[in-house]
Order: structure tokens, then C-alpha cells, then sequence
């Protein structure tokens, strides 16, 4: 996996998680922050408030969605995964679903219509479902909560 962004939109940054969760809420975000139930990303930003975690990135995926930008998922990848053996939030084993074959052709984006495509949410929110195997009831009462959180 790889990451990068351009030095005017990492300005968009916002470190502080608690502004984020109340701007996530206000602009009632949740659920689309979560991937439609895909991936408990409220949570972990939460947890990440409450000190149990440092991740930068859930943080600036929140900073993004509360400015109304978008990520760009080419469907080749231009990086290689080269192990889960190190690092903060590393956990050993499980990174299977990550692996993929580099491309050896770059990613054309002359004529790419900047616009969110629903097909690619859904997408994802199915993929990250598959590799977190949340149960029906969990997710259910996840939903359950964030609505009634608003």
C-alpha cells in the first residue's frame, strides 16, 4: 500500500480528532465516514482521541471528507506491499488482502471527471467488509448507535 498527497491539500490536515468527530456529526458524515457500515472508522477515531491509538491517517481521511474531497483509488497500484512486519500500527499476519501486483504502466488521468463515484463507495465498502469480517449483529447495533448518535 501506498500513500500521497500534494503539499496545498495536506494544509486541509486537521490534527485535532475531537474537532473532527463533532464536524463529522454536525455535517452528519458518520455513516459515509464509516463506508456505509463497511469499516469502523468513527471508532477508531474516537479511540484515537481517547489515546488508544495515534493513527494520522484516519485523521486526515476525516479531514478530507469534512472539506468535500475526494481520493483517487487508481484500479492498478503503483506501490508493492512489502510486509506487515514493523511499524506503529502494525499487526502480524492478516495483510494478505493488501497484495497485489505492481503496475507497469502509469495511471492515465488526462480526461478523468472529477466526480465520487457511487459504484467505486459501494465497492469499497463491500471490500472492506470481506477482510474485517464484522458479524451482521455487530454491525447492526453499530448502525443502530450511530443513528441514534445522529
Amino acid at each position: 500500500m501506498g500513500w500521497g498527497t500534494w503539499k496545498q491539500k495536506w494544509a486541509l490536515f486537521e490534527p485535532d480528532g475531537r474537532k473532527l468527530l463533532e464536524e463529522l456529526k454536525r455535517k452528519r458524515l458518520v455513516n459515509r465516514f464509516d463506508f456505509q457500515g463497511g469499516y469502523p472508522f468513527f471508532r477508531m477515531l474516537k479511540e484515537q482521541v481517547k489515546g488508544r491509538n495515534q493513527s494520522w491517517a484516519v485523521r486526515w481521511y476525516a479531514s478530507a471528507l469534512v472539506h468535500d474531497k475526494l481520493t483517487l483509488y487508481p484500479g492498478k497500484t503503483l506501490v508493492r506491499h512489502i510486509g506487515a512486519d514493523s511499524g506503529t500500527h502494525c499487526k502480524h499476519g492478516g495483510m494478505e488482502a493488501f497484495e497485489s501486483e505492481v503496475s507497469r504502466e502509469p495511471v492515465d488521468l488526462d480526461g478523468l471527471e472529477v466526480a465520487e463515484s457511487q459504484e467505486a463507495l459501494a465497492s469499497i465498502s463491500r471490500f472492506l467488509r470481506s477482510v474485517t469480517h464484522v458479524p451482521l449483529r455487530r454491525r447492526v447495533l453499530r448502525r443502530l448507535r450511530r443513528m441514534i448518535a445522529g
